[in-house]
């Protein structure tokens, strides 16, 4: 019942800030309509063994331990309970970022929510659709869980807060949307590794110089912002109030770094940056960027190249000797290869995608066609391992070679207004349905 109601709640957010002239009408036809379906569809048979359902539900039961997904790499940790409570126990005693409360203050949140969108609404600054949909229906108080770092000595917690289903979520994802525009304006702002390697095509580095990044030290909890401080990983506007904090604090570092210190090569995506910059130099300009934040909140820790090679996002960049850049797929030590199974009950298209996006990180990332040749043997390797047959592989390289007309582009534009709602294809097929 609790993925049926999350099957249906999926789809009347997307329905009331659709197009229609009725939009609040038909998401409740075809709310209805999803509701009926899945109600009368069948379960797929399972695809877990009786033993395998066993060997998941044994080590759930043991009360010494927890279970968790780590933080990067799809990799399952189990944790000592007491060792877990602990972390975080020290974690929340920091009284600058964390306060205790005396009551649940989600009540009187929810009453002056309310009154915001009540006078936005008669105010007709948004219309009485989106009133509705961002009216807090629901009073669950955010839940704080934590991923360990595995990829860190002594596997530090991230703390994550679950907004999903609390009163201000709507309300937040709505700003993020309207925040969004505001974020990576500035000239060193990297929005993935595809732009990252088009524009470190051309980069040489000079002698004496040296590949070098800085990371903040827990961006989102030192971001100065009403919390206490900080910002909670996990609201929908968090990334980006750590974003905008980030390019004023980006601009003034650059601004006012001494002329001996001042990167050759400044590429930043959130709270990471990469660097071209004298290699004599590096412990000046981490102490340079530690006193640009005037609340003292913001540090920075940095890593060198090794033996010519850095990461930075998923692409690890490598030095050759004539100080012109390639670039190759990076993965951490702690990354497992775990995909979507192609044993699982998604749809095949799903099941494609993955295919899809790990040949095209390949191709937008790798520089050099040998080495392209090794990470495609990688992929293989690792669907493989997953389940994937050979030909679900060559099917997704045929479709990656062959070029698509501009009819077919339009074409699959257009299926994407009903594919975006839903996450099932019986939701898919109300969907199409209704439209």
């Amino acid at each position: 019942m609790t993925s049926l109601l999350r099957c249906i709640g999926c789809v009347e957010p997307d329905m009331i800030s659709s197009e229609s002239t009725e939009p609040y009408a038909d998401a409740v036809q075809l709310r209805s309509k999803v509701a009926s379906t899945l109600r009368s569809s069948k379960p797929p048979k399972s695809n877990v063994s009786n033993d395998e359902r066993k060997a998941i539900n044994v080590p759930k039961k043991e009360d010494s331990i927890v279970i968790l997904p780590a933080d990067k790499g799809k990799a399952t940790v189990v944790l000592d309970k007491q060792e877990y409570n602990e972390k975080v126990d020290k974690m929340l005693s920091d009284t600058k970022t964390y306060e205790q409360l005396s009551a649940d203050p989600t009540p009187k949140y929810k009453r002056k929510l309310v009154s915001i969108l009540s006078r936005l609404s008669d105010e007709e600054k948004i219309t009485k659709a989106k009133y509705k949909q961002l009216y807090p229906t629901a009073e669950n108080v955010p839940r704080l869980y934590c991923t360990p770092k595995i990829h860190k000595p002594n596997a530090p917690l991230r703390p994550i807060v679950d907004y999903t289903s609390t009163i201000g979520y709507e309300t937040s994802k709505w700003l993020a949307d309207i925040l969004a525009p505001m974020v990576g304006n500035s000239e060193h702002h990297v929005v993935n590794s595809r732009q990252l390697a088009e524009e470190m095509v051309d980069v040489v580095i000079e002698e004496g110089d040296i590949l070098n990044s800085h990371d903040v030290v827990s961006l989102f909890t030192c971001t100065p912002v009403n919390k206490r401080f900080g910002a909670a990983m996990g609201s929908p506007v968090s990334p980006l109030a750590a974003n905008i904090f980030m390019e004023h604090l980006e601009g003034t570092a650059i601004a006012t770094a001494p002329m001996e210190c001042k990167p050759k090569l400044w590429k930043k995506y959130v709270d990471d940056i990469l660097e071209i910059v004298a290699k004599d130099e590096v412990n000046a300009l981490t102490d340079h960027l530690n006193q640009v934040d005037d609340t003292d909140s913001i540090k920075f820790t940095y890593e060198e190249e090794k033996d010519g090679k850095i990461p930075f996002l998923d692409a690890l960049i490598v030095r050759r000797d004539d100080g012109s850049i390639k670039l190759l797929v990076y993965r951490k030590a702690t990354h497992t290869d775990q995909y979507l199974n192609f044993r699982s009950h998604h749809p095949l298209h799903h099941k494609l995608g993955v295919v899809r996006t790990l040949m095209d990180r390949k191709n937008r990332i790798v520089t050099e066609d040998e080495d392209k040749e090794r990470e495609d043997d990688h992929i293989k390797g690792a669907l493989q391992k997953c389940g994937y047959p050979d030909w679900s592989i060559k099917k997704v390289k045929d479709q990656m070679a062959k070029p698509k007309s501009k009819k077919e582009r339009k074409k699959k534009d257009d299926s994407n207004k009903s594919k975006r709602v839903g996450s099932c294809s019986l939701c898919g097929r109300c969907v199409r349905a209704h439209f």
